[in-house]
C-alpha cells in the first residue's frame, strides 16, 4: 500500500487504562501504527473535549465521540444486566451499525487519500458500519482481540452450569459466530489474540498478533524471584474473572498456603474494590489488598510466585507473560496458561486442582533458588517468543504486506506460525 494520507485507531473508552490488558495492548497497536504515519486517534463514550491524550502521545489528533453504547461509566447495574440480555437474545440488533456514529467515523475518515482505519475490538466495528468495500482508498482492519462469542460460551456455562450452559452456548453462540464472520469479511483484514481464535473461515483476510507485555527496561533492574516474599495477584476486581478467580483462589488454595508457609502474604495488586471482594472471606489472615500501583516494577519486586486463577473468559491472560516478563514463576491454570504456545504451557506446567494449585505456590516460596531459576527461564522465554518488538514486527508486516492492495480480497491469509518462528 502507498503511505497513507491518515491513519486512525478507534477505541472504546474501556480500552484506554493503561493497567489492563486491553489498554496495553491499544498502547502497542497506537505505537506501531504511529511509526507509519501520525494517527487520529477516535475514542467512543468518551466528552469530544477528551484529555486522555496523555494515554497517546505523539498522537496527530484524540478525538472524543460520546457514544453511550460504548461509555462503561454511564452504564448501572441494570444496565449492564439489559446489555448482556440484547447480546445473547438479540445478536443481530446487539451487532447492528449505528447511524449517527456511522456518519461521523465516515465523513471524518474520509479527507482525501489513502487512509487504514483500525477498530479496537469486534462490535466497535460492527456498529460503525463501516466497510472496506465502502471507499477504495480507506482499508479497515479490525483487531478482534479475543472472540465474542467464545466469551458468551464461556460466560453461559458458568451462570447457568455445565448442562443447561452448555446446551445455550451450543444454541446461541453458533448465531453469533456466524454473524460475527459474516461482518468480518467486508474487512480488510483481522487480528485476533491467538492461534485458537483464528476463524474457519477460507475466505477471511486473518492473522494472529498475540498479547505481549507492556513491561519495560525496569523489568531487567528488579532483583530475581528468590528475594520475593510475596503470591502476588494482578488485576482490575472490575472483571468478573478476575474476581471469581481470586475467589476461588481464596477460598480453596490460600489457605494450604498460609498455613504452610505461615508468613507468606498474598498480595493482589489492580484497581477497582478488592477489599470489598476479599472481605467475602471475613479476615482472612496473610491477604494485603494493594490496589492501583504507579510503578510496576515495584510490585513485582516483592513477588515471589505469580498467580493466575482465572477459570473462565476467553482470549489470552496478559498477566501470564507479564509475570514471566519480570522472570517471576507463574502458577497459572490451564485456561490462564492457554494463548502464549506450547513452549511457554509446558514451562509453566499449568494446574487446575486446588490442591495441586497451592502445592505449587508452597514450593516456590520454600525453596528461592527454583523460583529464581523458574522466573529467569520463563523471562528468557518471553523474550524470545513474545516481545513486543517480535508483535511489532507482526503488525508492520500484516500492514506493508497483505494490506498492499485496496480493496484486498482474496484467499485467506491467515498466519498461524507458532511463537517459535517469530
Amino acid at each position: 500500500m502507498a503511505e497513507p494520507a491518515h491513519v486512525y485507531l478507534v477505541v472504546p473508552t474501556g480500552a484506554v487504562h493503561p493497567m489492563t490488558g486491553g489498554g496495553q495492548r491499544t498502547r502497542i497497536l497506537f505505537d506501531v501504527l504511529r511509526t507509519i504515519h501520525p494517527v487520529t486517534v477516535v475514542l467512543l463514550g468518551v466528552p469530544e473535549d477528551t484529555d486522555a491524550g496523555i494515554f497517546f502521545p505523539g498522537a496527530a489528533r484524540v478525538v472524543g465521540l460520546p457514544v453511550r453504547s460504548f461509555d462503561i461509566y454511564a452504564t448501572g447495574r441494570i444496565g449492564k444486566v439489559l446489555k448482556i440480555v440484547r447480546r445473547v437474545c438479540l445478536p443481530r440488533a446487539d451487532m447492528a451499525a449505528e447511524p449517527d456514529l456511522k456518519a461521523r467515523l465516515d465523513g471524518m475518515t474520509r479527507k482525501g487519500g489513502r487512509s487504514i482505519v483500525v477498530f479496537r475490538y469486534y462490535l466497535t466495528f460492527a456498529r460503525s458500519g463501516l466497510t472496506d468495500e465502502s471507499d477504495a482508498d480507506r482499508r479497515v482492519i479490525v483487531d478482534v482481540d479475543d472472540r465474542d462469542d467464545r466469551k458468551m460460551a464461556i460466560q453461559l456455562r458458568s451462570r447457568l452450569g455445565a448442562g443447561a450452559g452448555s446446551l445455550a452456548a451450543r444454541a446461541l453462540t453458533s448465531r453469533v459466530r456466524s454473524l460475527m464472520t459474516k461482518r468480518l469479511r467486508a474487512a480488510g483484514h483481522v487480528w485476533v489474540a491467538k492461534e485458537e481464535d483464528l476463524f474457519a473461515a477460507s475466505d477471511l483476510n486473518q492473522s494472529v498478533v498475540p498479547n505481549v507485555p507492556f513491561a519495560s527496561e525496569q523489568a531487567k533492574a528488579i532483583g530475581p524471584a528468590g528475594e520475593g516474599k510475596s503470591v502476588m495477584f494482578i488485576g482490575g476486581a472490575g472483571h468478573m474473572p478476575n474476581r471469581q478467580g481470586v475467589l476461588w483462589f481464596l477460598k480453596n488454595c490460600w489457605p494450604r498456603v498460609h498455613a504452610a508457609v505461615p508468613d507468606a502474604i498474598f498480595k493482589i495488586v489492580g484497581f477497582g474494590d478488592w477489599a470489598e471482594v476479599a472481605s467475602r472471606y471475613g479476615d482472612t489472615p496473610g491477604v494485603r489488598i494493594v490496589g492501583t500501583v504507579d510503578n510496576l516494577p515495584d510490585a513485582y519486586s516483592d513477588a515471589r510466585v505469580v498467580v493466575c486463577p482465572i477459570r473462565e473468559g476467553a482470549g489470552s491472560q496478559i498477566k501470564v507473560i507479564e509475570g514471566c516478563a519480570y522472570a517471576r514463576p507463574v502458577v497459572a491454570t490451564t485456561l490462564s496458561g492457554s494463548g502464549f504456545g506450547r513452549e511457554i504451557a509446558a514451562a509453566i506446567e499449568p494446574v487446575d486442582e486446588a490442591d495441586a494449585f497451592a502445592e505449587k505456590c508452597i514450593s516456590y516460596l520454600r525453596d528461592a533458588a527454583a523460583a529464581t531459576s523458574k522466573g529467569n527461564m520463563l523471562q528468557n522465554m518471553q523474550r524470545r517468543y513474545y516481545s513486543r518488538a517480535s508483535v511489532t514486527t507482526r503488525i508492520a508486516e500484516d500492514l506493508a504486506g497483505g494490506l498492499s492492495v485496496v480493496p484486498a480480497k482474496g484467499p485467506n491469509r491467515h498466519r498461524s506460525d507458532s511463537p517459535s518462528s517469530v
